[in-house]
């Protein structure tokens, strides 16, 4: 049957079951799902953003970018140095409460993983760089009597994000006192330890009865490369620190670093996760691959994933699955969003204004529908992409800035497959506008993300697209003011929203394939 040609149904033995996945399992979904991108969420307060620049900091010394003594105070490794106090402050927090709780100290041990680069040098140079901002704390905390103001801040700015994260979580916080006079204990008596484990002798000589990597002391952070993809975990994992970059994301070997997924619920509130932003987007991609391929085989025989490529003449075609990119694929679900983040836009004047082209939409958008309709209108998939590629050439990508990758091809073929998925009404999509909107550009201090990914509110948008786009897919046009103050180039724009049908079918849509 040619419709369903382009489905693949993951086959298995008919004897296997999937494996259930206890609440206290955190993996790819708590990570990467979509409570991860809520604010103010558990699952949220886990991610910090690293600058793509620092990563370099970590691959080689270079007395001209930053010297050892600045370590504490230097923004070039900032988010480094953050990542170490808060594992300090988070296991400090564990041990107070554990104590608490009569629990054996000896079980107390928490572990931190720097996982960035796979060359010994640049181990050697990490562990030495780890070693100093450990002994500039240290010195720190001895003169932590008479109030050091660096040490004091660095501890107070992390006691107060874990804080933040215990709250929701429903666990006890201890005072900032306690924490600060535990803080000062584990770094005079010595409770942290630096390992480097690049050798297989060495991991062998580091494992404990379980397998897992022995905890020497309370707080130990392991410094690792390759050696560590094998399948090693690590004891009570709380900080990631993760900065491998291929050129191309195979979602095997990435998923098989993620170390910090485990039977670790109890432990996810003093979690925290530490890379750049397009890394992070790779692995959302892939949660969303796995998670679309566990729902089609939980679902049995009714359970189908497309696997789909636009053909050179446009049309959609079967796509081995085999044959894709993990890093060039957009995976469609019920519900899913798609649109550009990150964005600049062009200029009011000059040459490239956009000001003529956003009173063309204006008014060729006011005769389609109303601005801020009560329900959304049906239109034909053409006439929405002409407008998609009109508002194309008013938003520009910063190449200087690390922004989520987007591709426009890729959003109007997802649109255009979406369409056609209804049988009665192939070719169709709803639209609806609003005006007057003031997103900013950028997210507010402290968030995981650079850049605002909402410019639609579940209470507006997300409530038309529950009531209306249940066999059509919608987009929305959500016309900003653009205002200086917003972070954007004080002129009007539109920001394009497309989400998927309730009734869509899961599809993995690949841009390019492997030859």
């Amino acid at each position: 049957n040619a419709d369903n040609a382009i489905e693949f149904k993951p086959l298995r033995p008919a004897f296997t079951k999937l494996v259930p996945v206890p609440k206290e399992y955190i993996g790819g979904d708590t990570y990467f799902g979509e409570q991860s991108k809520i604010e103010n969420t558990i699952e949220n307060l886990i991610h910090k953003q690293i600058d793509l620049k620092e990563f370099n900091c970590l691959k080689k010394q270079d007395n001209r970018v930053f010297k050892l003594n600045d370590v504490l105070t230097t923004k070039k490794i900032q988010g480094y140095c953050n990542a170490l106090v808060n594992f300090i402050v988070a296991g400090c927090i564990q041990r107070i409460n554990g104590a608490k709780n009569n629990e054996n100290h000896k079980k107390l041990l928490y572990s931190f993983l720097v996982h960035s680069e796979s060359g010994k040098p640049a181990h050697n140079w990490q562990e030495t760089l780890t070693n100093s901002i450990i002994e500039k704390l240290q010195l720190a905390a001895k003169s932590s009597t008479s109030d050091d103001p660096t040490f004091n801040a660095l501890i107070k700015e992390s006691y107060e994000d874990l804080s933040s994260s215990l709250q929701l979580d429903k666990k006890p916080i201890p005072t900032f006192q306690e924490v600060l006079n535990e803080v000062t204990k584990a770094l005079s008596e010595e409770y942290i330890t630096v390992t480097k484990v690049n050798s297989e002798e060495n991991v062998i000589n580091m494992l404990d009865d379980t397998g897992q990597l022995k905890l020497r002391s309370p707080l130990h952070i392991f410094i690792g490369g390759q050696v560590l993809d094998r399948g090693i975990t690590l004891t009570n994992l709380i900080g990631f620190y993760y900065g491998r970059r291929p050129s191309k994301f195979q979602q095997d070997t990435v998923l098989q670093h993620s170390r910090m997924f485990g039977y670790r619920r109890e432990l996810l509130a003093v979690t925290r996760f530490y890379t750049s932003p397009n890394i992070r987007s790779a692995m959302e991609l892939m949660e969303e691959f796995d998670s679309a391929l566990r729902t089609a085989i939980s679902n049995g025989a009714d359970g189908a994933v497309q696997f789909i490529r636009q053909s050179q003449d446009g049309k959609i075609i079967p796509c081995s699955p085999n044959k894709i990119l993990i890093s060039q694929i957009q995976t469609l679900r019920p519900n899913k969003r798609i649109l550009p983040i990150g964005f600049e836009t062009r200029n009011k004047t000059g040459r490239n204004n956009i000001s003529t082209i956003i009173e063309e939409l204006d008014e060729s958008l006011t005769k389609l529908i109303p601005f801020n309709a009560v329900e959304p209108k049906l239109i034909d998939i053409e006439i929405a992409l002409n407008i998609l590629k009109k508002i194309e050439t008013t938003l520009r990508f910063n190449d200087k800035e690390e922004v989520p990758v987007f591709s426009w091809e890729m959003a109007y073929s997802a649109l255009t497959h979406l369409s056609h998925q209804n049988k009665n009404a192939p070719g169709k999509v709803l639209i609806w506008t609003a005006n007057n909107r003031n997103s900013a550009r950028l997210s507010s201090p402290g968030s995981h993300s650079t850049y605002i990914e909402t410019p639609d509110s579940p209470k507006t948008e997300g409530l038309i697209a529950k009531s209306f786009a249940i066999d059509h897919p919608i987009l929305f046009l959500l016309r900003q003011n653009g205002k200086k103050e917003k972070g954007w180039n004080d002129t009007p724009f539109y920001w394009p929203v497309i989400r998927a049908q309730s009734y869509a079918k899961t599809s993995i849509f690949a841009l390019n394939t492997i030859e």
